[in-house]
């Protein structure tokens, strides 16, 4: 039996991006589980600041084709703490930024 690995992907220009669609690609095979969430919007330089004095808002949106990904208001470090606190089911067995 094989077991999917599962990879988180975030990144820090936002989930609309082409660096995070370009991830998403070379990953997009059988033998990974992949799981999207980024910015609203473009956050280089605060990539491991966190929101703490205001709500944290999450859209699920369509990412490319039929697989949707998580747009998330706060900076990137909040994109994968709110991902593996809420979003997700498990932990990923990676995290990877593009």
């Amino acid at each position: 039996m094989n077991i999917k690995k599962t990879v988180l992907i975030t990144n820090d220009d936002g989930f609309e991006s082409p660096g995070i669609r370009s991830l998403y690609k070379v990953l997009n095979k059988e033998e990974y589980s992949l799981f999207v969430t980024a910015p609203e919007t473009e956050q280089s330089g605060v990539g491991h600041s966190f929101t703490f004095n205001k709500p944290i808002h999450y859209e699920k949106k369509l990412f490319t084709d039929a697989f949707y990904g998580y747009q998330v208001s706060g900076s990137p470090s909040d994109c994968v703490k709110f991902a593996i606190i809420y979003l997700m089911d498990h932990r990923p067995d990676f995290i990877l930024s593009g």
